[in-house]
């Protein structure tokens, strides 16, 4: 599960992610930010289970955003592969696209289950991949948005394409993903399921000065917010 949409412009970009996962999964922690081996800074949320991420973003603005990939019938088999979230984690070290080039290139992608990876810097295009277990397959977007859902894979991907479609530059990107508007609780971009839904809410802000990180839970009105400049080397603001 989860959905991705994204804006570009001259001065960087905007992203908006909503985590969804199972009720009983633990939430994430809130925002974390520290100092990868590189001595670059990182911010994320890390999972409680796992230990992972789903979206990481360095003081270079180069963030990295995954997705689990589904079969049709909506099975993402796992068995005793790593934790997707780890590769977020593995990417965040990159200062451009050369670099995260040469880190997929290094990744032992057969040690994890299938998934989505979407990397955004601030003077480039967007550089998406799909690992689906057996090949890494360079993704062709045709629109600023990606989702998946583990119930009806295919259909509702499609309906809430459609659906962005249909709003997208009518309203902000967090009215977008906020929307619950559907026929069923799956198809709705803000998930609402009886056993899962949208547990979170990340906004990523990326100019060539700064970079912007907010996050918030579901059910939770104010944002959790910090900011670094590019190349800050440690030094933000709360």
């Amino acid at each position: 599960m989860c959905s991705l949409a994204w804006s570009q412009n001259e001065d960087g970009y905007q992203l908006v992610f909503n985590r969804d996962e199972s009720w009983s999964r633990p939430t994430s922690s809130g925002i974390i930010v520290e100092m990868a081996e590189t001595g670059m800074t990182r911010s994320f949320c890390r999972d409680r289970q796992k230990g992972g991420t789903r979206l990481v973003v360095n003081d270079s603005g180069v963030t990295c955003c995954l997705l689990n990939a589904y079969s049709p019938d909506g099975r993402s088999i796992t068995g005793e592969k790593r934790s997707r979230g780890d590769i977020p984690l593995l990417l965040s070290s990159a200062a451009d696209r050369r670099e995260v080039a040469s880190l997929v290139e290094e990744t032992d992608w057969g040690a994890y289950p299938p998934c989505e990876l979407h990397l955004f810097f601030p003077n480039d295009d967007v550089f998406s991949l799909l690992w689906d277990g057996r090949m890494l397959k360079r993704l062709n977007l045709v629109r600023d948005f990606a989702t998946s859902s583990s119930v009806r894979s295919v259909d509702v991907s499609k309906i809430r394409k459609a659906r962005f479609d249909f709003l997208r530059g009518k309203v902000p990107l967090v009215e977008i993903l906020n929307d619950r508007e559907a026929v069923r609780p799956e198809e709705a971009i803000w998930v609402n399921r009886e056993d899962g839904g949208t547990v979170s809410q990340t906004v990523i802000q990326v100019t060539h000065r700064e970079v912007y990180h907010r996050f918030r839970h579901r059910g939770q009105d104010d944002w959790e917010e910090i900011k670094f400049q590019t190349g800050s080397n440690g030094n933000l603001e709360v």
